[in-house]
């Protein structure tokens, strides 16, 4: 059975990608998400396989915070630590799926152009 995104419902699948354009839960939010972007538009997302211009699900390590502009997961805009809770907006799953395949467009982990993804 295919892996569904828990934001948006839709398939994780190579070029589906998350349809929550916004985050809602940081502080002086809501702020617009920041689409997966690279030079060849072939080029997947090396963890959550979405296009350029596509947002990424959530979990991806290479996402951006929309609030600060660093990668998610050595942000603290999300961080509920301070109020002494353990999760946060950014912690929802990827279930451990990754699509790291070697680039042969621009030689960086990514999937480009590659169609046989493992999800």
């Amino acid at each position: 059975m295919p892996t569904t995104c828990d934001w948006c419902g839709l398939v994780m699948a190579r070029g589906v990608g998350c349809a929550l354009a916004q985050f809602h839960d940081l502080p002086d939010g809501p702020f617009d998400r920041i689409p997966y972007a690279h030079a060849d538009p072939r080029c997947a997302c090396s963890e959550c396989a979405v296009l350029p211009g596509q947002f990424h699900h959530p979990g991806c390590d290479t996402e951006q915070c929309p609030r600060c502009r660093v990668l998610i997961r050595d942000c603290a805009c999300a961080s509920n630590e301070a109020a002494g809770e353990d999760d946060s907006p950014f912690d929802d799953c990827m279930h451990g799926i990754s699509s790291e395949l070697p680039c042969d467009a621009c030689d960086a982990r990514a999937a480009c152009g590659d169609e046989d993804l493992p999800f």
